[in-house]
């Protein structure tokens, strides 16, 4: 949705949100003591996500900051045997902020910058239960600045 009322003229918003009911069933059955049965749901989809943007693009100016979450999902059913012991692993709910900006100097050249997962956010991967880490992630900030010529 675009806003385009005095002042406000230029500014929107975008925004998604997917749910996902997923299941197997035709999944072998996992039975180890100790360990939850990870449920018959598919490998690598999460029950919930959602995204929202906020943008602002104006004459010569554009920007954007939008929010990406990600529900806990099964990563594997039966882990590799080097990390979480052939046991499921999950990944930990994750969000992140990006923010991008880019002004045209012409019509012919533009200059831009972008920072991905401005919060410096980390992904958690764990074997069968949260306090079994088998992998903590930090991807860190990513930062691009750029010049875009056209001839």
């Amino acid at each position: 949705m675009i806003i385009c009322i005095g002042y406000l003229s230029g500014f929107g918003i975008q925004a998604n949100y997917t749910i996902t009911d997923s299941s197997d069933d035709n999944v072998d059955t996992f039975v180890q003591g100790g360990v939850k049965n990870p449920s018959n749901g598919l490998e690598g989809l999460s029950k919930n996500a959602y995204n929202i943007i906020a943008f602002y693009d104006k004459d010569a100016f554009q920007a954007r900051i939008a929010y990406n979450w990600r529900e806990r999902f099964l990563e594997y059913r039966q882990g590799p045997v080097l990390g979480s012991n052939g046991i499921p692993q999950h990944v930990e709910d994750y969000g992140q902020y990006d923010f991008s900006a880019s002004y045209d100097i012409n019509e012919n050249i533009t200059v831009n910058a972008e920072v991905i997962n401005l919060t410096n956010e980390s992904n958690l991967r764990f074997a069968d239960v949260r306090e079994r880490v088998v992998n903590l992630a930090y991807s860190g900030r990513r930062y691009q600045l750029g010049v875009s010529a056209k001839f």
